[in-house]
């Protein structure tokens, strides 16, 4: 996932306007992408990536050779619809148009 995506998944307009590398006030405790401890895109650039504390901050990091988890992220276009299923491993979301 891109770090604005993290950013917009808090949805409250204090978290919209606080600084992803000062999330860990209260914010990550609000966003329900949060796990802490993962890589994310960089955007504009392979050299360096993006790192999501454990605390919950968004922090320029060096490289990617550490054991820290990445997430595999879909972006849908907006007319693809979840047709059944609760996104659950046993009930994994069914999609269509």
């Amino acid at each position: 996932m891109y770090p604005s995506d993290y950013g917009y998944a808090a949805g409250t307009s204090s978290c919209l306007a606080t600084s992803l590398n000062n999330y860990g006030t209260d914010c990550y405790k609000k966003n329900w992408l949060y796990s802490g401890g993962e890589h994310m895109i960089t955007p504009g650039g392979i050299t360096t990536i993006t790192h999501l504390t454990v605390a919950g901050n968004v922090i320029p990091y060096s490289e990617a050779t550490s054991s820290a988890a990445v997430r595999p992220v879909v972006y849908l276009k907006a007319n693809i619809l979840t047709t059944g299923g609760d996104g659950s491993s046993t009930s994994p979301y069914q999609l269509g148009l």
